[in-house]
C-alpha cells in the first residue's frame, strides 16, 4: 500500500469511530429507557413511578383515562413507554407496551 493508502485509511478509520462516539449516547438511552420501563414494580402507584421516572430524568404524562406516557426529554419523544393504570392510583399488573426507540 501506498502512503496515501494508508492516509485514507486512518481517515475512513477517524471518521467510523467519530460516528460511533457521537451517536453512542443515543443507542444507550433507548437501553436506559428499556430497562426502567421493565424494571417498573408490578402494582406501582402513579406517585411512585413518578418519583422513580424524576430520578432518571424522565417526564411523566397521565390523562384521566389512566394512560401514563413516560418519556426521555433528551429524546424529543422517540423513546418512551406508556403505562395502563387499573385504577386512578395503582398501576395494571404488568406495564402494557414497551419502549419505543
Amino acid at each position: 500500500m501506498t502512503r496515501r493508502h494508508w492516509i485514507y485509511a486512518a481517515i475512513g478509520i477517524a471518521l467510523l469511530l467519530g460516528n460511533f462516539y457521537a451517536f453512542w449516547p443515543f443507542v444507550e438511552a433507548g437501553r436506559e429507557m428499556d430497562r426502567f420501563c421493565g424494571a417498573l414494580p408490578a402494582g406501582a402507584t402513579l406517585a411512585q413511578v413518578r418519583a422513580l421516572a424524576a430520578g432518571q430524568g424522565y417526564q411523566v404524562n397521565a390523562d384521566p383515562g389512566g394512560r401514563v406516557v413516560i418519556e426521555d426529554p433528551r429524546s424529543m419523544g422517540r423513546r418512551s413507554c406508556t403505562l395502563q393504570f387499573g385504577t386512578p392510583s395503582q398501576a395494571a399488573p404488568a406495564a402494557s407496551g414497551a419502549a419505543s426507540s
